[in-house]
């Protein structure tokens, strides 16, 4: 799903800034100036539910990575809304927590678990300059397999 919204020249593609700024999400500076315009949110069917990922496109593999690394522990907190994670369940602890570096269908992810091992957040860089967030497995799998045959980019 692309986003747009109404412009005096009609519909056009809403830019992640924008999107960002309107649903109050504080990125790091250096990550905020460094996507693409250009983004992607959609919803993986899963058996039980449907989950929330975006894809966003970075200019610099390099100042992305770091600007990721800097923003994971405000993360949670700041996207807790858009992707509707209910942390009722994990205690105010969960907030605290750090992301850790799993491999994950042959590309290293960046996870947010609980104690019990269950995947809160994470993100993945794709491709050096795509950026995947999501709070499911399966999404990213399928994401990945679509990439690898070359249906998405």
């Amino acid at each position: 799903l692309f986003v747009s919204w109404k412009t005096a020249a009609g519909q056009a593609p809403l830019p992640v800034h924008n999107f960002l700024q309107k649903l109050g999400i504080d990125v790091p500076d250096n990550l905020f100036r460094n996507l693409y315009p250009t983004f992607m949110l959609g919803t993986y069917n899963g058996a039980t539910t449907n989950d929330l990922f975006i894809i966003m496109k970075a200019k610099d593999f390099n100042e992305s990575f770091l600007a990721m690394r800097e923003w994971e522990p405000k993360m949670l907190t700041e996207l807790v809304r858009l992707f509707a994670i209910d942390t009722s369940a994990y205690g105010k602890d969960i907030f605290n927590k750090d992301f850790e570096t799993l491999t994950q269908f042959n590309k290293e992810t960046r996870v947010l678990r609980t104690d019990d091992g269950a995947t809160i957040l994470s993100y993945i860089f794709l491709y050096p300059q795509t950026i995947m967030i999501t709070t499911v497995t399966p999404g990213l799998e399928q994401v990945i397999k679509r990439m690898n045959l070359q249906t998405i980019k």
